[in-house]
């Protein structure tokens, strides 16, 4: 229906993105609609625009990509990037707004068009007559009012929206009415009228002395507010897949280091229990510094070489308690060498089910290492994180599979033992 919106509230990993995706392709290639596009009659769609966060840009367009080549789409998405000149991300804004189709864009660059220098440019593109649906992506953003960003959406010209976001409500009923505000306009009237009716009431009736009238007044001014925005809001969480999904099982595996490992985290507790003071900056640092050593000290080699520093280890200082980061094992059952003995230093890695598919975690730069010492070529990030989430894909449990980010986890397979 012309002027209205909708809140899709779905807990991370229930696929908002592809719902989005489904919803988007549905009305650009519903039949009555398109005709009444082409006649020029207001409920056409031909046009959508999309929102996201900078993070999450990257996993839109390949999902849209994936999903348009399985169905076959007859419309185009267009990237509208930060990185590009400024020329070439007007040039595709209007090839979009004449060819139709789907522009994905984030909120800076958004707002870097409709507040830049190419205000005069782009701001008709997006009011006349501007898209027929906008999306916005972790719409939680909008959460203030005053903002740049709400200003810059605001100067977006469309008759329907549409909010994904995991978390509709974080921390007080105001950032919930900017958004609600933002889907329905005037459903809950102004700020001061929405406080008065319901902020108020709500937070008085949840204080530790509120009295009993307090507490009925603010249980029905909830459920006022419930009715209200009932059916504009789908909320869904993890709950539903508790009933297909198999629960996850997490076995915590004690891994011995090697020899070199176990001397440079040897020196490393050496050096740090003889540094002075206290500091949550050398505390972070010496995390860091460990997680370099327990997944692979060229990792930490390749940080002290680019800092031009001498050795192999990395100064820290001010710990409040190196016990934290140490997990030691008196187990020493199937032990090798010299490394037995009721000292050993393990480091803790998880493992997920019957087919020994381990966790851990590593930076673009350690990405790098590691491949270089397998003898092979860096792969790009895309491509990194696309693979795991492919392979992995059927084998999540428990609560959902994805981050309201769209980050996916850096995973590796051992071999199934025989």
């Amino acid at each position: 229906r012309e002027g209205m919106g909708a809140l899709l509230a779905h807990s991370m990993g229930l696929g908002k993105t592809l719902t989005a995706i489904s919803l988007i392709d549905a009305l650009l290639t519903s039949a009555p609609l398109r005709e009444a596009a082409r006649a020029g009659g207001v409920a056409g769609f031909r046009t959508v625009l999309v929102v996201a966060p900078a993070t999450v840009l990257q996993n839109w367009c390949g999902e849209a990509e994936k999903w348009s080549e399985r169905a076959k789409m007859s419309y185009f998405y267009y990237h509208v990037k930060a990185e590009q000149p400024l020329k070439k991300r007007i040039a595709t804004l209007r090839e979009w707004a004449r060819d139709g189709g789907v522009a994905v864009i984030g909120y800076e660059a958004l707002l870097a068009l409709v507040k830049g220098k190419a205000r005069e440019q782009a701001v008709p593109l997006l009011q006349q007559p501007g898209p027929d649906l906008i999306v916005l992506d972790e719409g939680h953003r909008i959460k203030n009012m005053q903002s740049k960003q709400h200003a810059a959406l605001a100067a977006v010209r469309t008759r329907r929206r549409v909010i994904l976001t995991g978390t509709p409500l974080q921390n007080n009923l105001n950032e919930y009415h900017a958004m609600v505000d933002f889907v329905r306009p005037a459903l809950l009237g102004t700020v001061p009228e929405f406080r008065n009716r319901f902020v108020a009431p709500i937070t008085n009736g949840n204080t530790l002395d509120a009295s009993a009238a307090d507490v009925r007044l603010s249980r029905q001014r909830m459920a006022v507010l419930h009715d209200l925005v009932q059916p504009l809001l789908r909320r869904r969480t993890a709950e539903i897949l508790r009933q297909a999904l198999p629960p996850k099982r997490e076995i915590a595996l004690s891994c011995r280091l090697a020899p070199v490992q176990r001397s440079l985290y040897s020196t490393f507790l050496e050096h740090a229990k003889a540094a002075s003071g206290a500091s949550v900056r050398g505390l972070l640092g010496g995390y860091q510094t460990m997680q370099q050593i327990f997944n692979h000290p060229a990792t930490l080699y390749r940080c002290v070489d680019a800092k031009g520093a001498a050795g192999s280890k990395r100064e820290a200082s001010g710990y409040d308690s190196m016990d934290d980061f140490v997990v030691e094992e008196d187990d020493t059952s199937g032990s090798e060498g010299d490394d037995s003995g009721g000292d050993q230093i393990s480091h803790h890695t998880h493992l997920f089910h019957d087919d020994e598919q381990i966790a851990t975690s590593f930076s673009q730069a350690e990405l790098s290492e590691l491949w270089s010492l397998r003898d092979e070529a860096p792969r790009p990030s895309a491509e990194l994180l696309a693979e795991p989430e492919a392979r992995h894909q059927s084998g999540r449990g428990g609560g959902g599979g994805g981050a309201c980010c769209g980050a996916a986890g850096a995973w590796r397979r051992r071999r199934r033992r025989s």
